[in-house]
């Protein structure tokens, strides 16, 4: 049995792409389980197949509930494995630009 497991990013999101499991033969099939992934950017929020998983603590993670939570620049996700192809989305927050220093720089540049 093999799954395979793609990811890709960009700007706004992370999306990690799982295929359906590859059965060879001798047709092992292991029970339904939770995988859960780390995710190395900070989410803003969370959809499996583009239903929306909900933030839940670092606890209640480690715990099996479903969901997902952030520890610093981590992001883990606890959803369902069921063979089936899976297809998470984190997108991530856009970095928080500080006023004050935006206007201070554009005052020594002249522009404000």
């Amino acid at each position: 049995m093999t799954t395979r497991i793609d990811s890709s990013s960009d700007a706004s999101a992370v999306t990690v792409t799982i295929a359906a499991r590859n059965m060879h033969a001798g047709g092992y099939s292991p029970a339904p389980r939770d995988l859960v992934l780390e995710i190395h950017a900070r989410a803003a929020s969370i959809t499996s197949d583009g239903a929306v998983l909900p933030r839940i603590s670092a606890e209640a993670l480690s715990a099996g509930n479903p969901g997902w939570t952030v520890a610093g620049k981590i992001t883990r996700v606890r959803f369902s494995d069921t063979g089936a192809s899976a297809r998470i989305v984190a997108r991530t927050s856009p970095p928080q630009s500080n006023p004050r220093r935006s206007a201070s720089q554009a005052e020594r540049r002249g522009t404000l």
